[in-house]
């Protein structure tokens, strides 16, 4: 395989890391082996538990892309990566036709309203230990309502501007969503959903007054998988 990116992801990705903030770290590679390549015995993940570590192979991402998953996004405008070659270079310079417009709205709705069952307890069983017992004593879940609230601002900017924040230093939000997060007795359930409230309809309104429209071209993403994959069959061809 060949790692086309890395980058340091979560918390410390977002600016709202705290000094016992985990470090992730996500990035993508390429299969170069022809068999991978082709299907045969694809690999599309490389995980290692022990160090945080999620890597996705270029297909892959490329799906991700398709569908608006946002840690795919957020690759596409995220600065300060551990690595990056120039196939990922190439790959950025082309991002506003790896994204889809309706899809991306759809998916952070999605995201936001899941996100928000667990901010309000009503999914403990998937918070963990750590969240259920915030869940207990604010009456919410800080890190959820958190995220949700990054979600909703994010894509309310990228729909004014066409740039999808992922570093939050600078932005008036990340005051708010970092004082929520370690700061949650300042808060009350009620408050924080009619502050979700408020970021949805700025998202939706941000989304209904776009400038126009942006989707995912296949054929593009069909270029690419040629581009970079091709070199790897030629070597194997030679082999043979």
């Amino acid at each position: 395989m060949k790692e086309i990116c890395r980058i340091v992801a979560g918390s410390r990705l977002y600016g709202l890391e705290t000094p016992d903030s985990d470090v992730d770290t996500r990035g993508v590679f390429l299969n170069t082996d022809s068999a991978e390549i082709l299907g045969l015995s694809r690999r599309d993940v490389l995980k290692k538990a022990s160090e945080d570590t999620l890597l996705v192979e270029f297909r892959h991402f490329l799906g991700h892309l398709c569908k608006t998953n946002t840690s795919a996004l957020e690759l596409l405008f995220a600065e300060g990566f551990d690595s990056m070659t120039d196939e990922f270079r190439v790959v950025r310079h082309h991002r506003r036709r790896l994204i889809d417009s309706r899809s991306l709205f759809s998916s952070l709705v999605g995201y936001i309203h899941n996100e928000r069952r667990l901010a309000n307890g009503e999914r403990t069983g998937s918070l963990g230990g750590k969240r259920k017992s915030q869940v207990d004593r604010y009456g919410f879940s800080p890190k959820n309502f958190s995220h949700l609230l990054r979600l909703a601002y994010c894509g309310e900017h990228f729909f004014r501007t066409g740039f999808y924040p992922v570093n939050l230093q600078g932005f008036w939000f990340r005051d708010e969503l970092f004082s929520i997060k370690t700061e949650p007795w300042k808060y009350s359930r009620d408050g924080l959903n009619l502050l979700a409230d408020e970021a949805v309809d700025k998202l939706r309104a941000a989304y209904d007054g776009r400038e126009s429209d942006l989707f995912f071209d296949v054929k593009l993403a069909n270029r690419l998988c040629l581009d970079f994959y091709f070199p790897f069959l030629q070597e194997g061809r030679s082999e043979q």
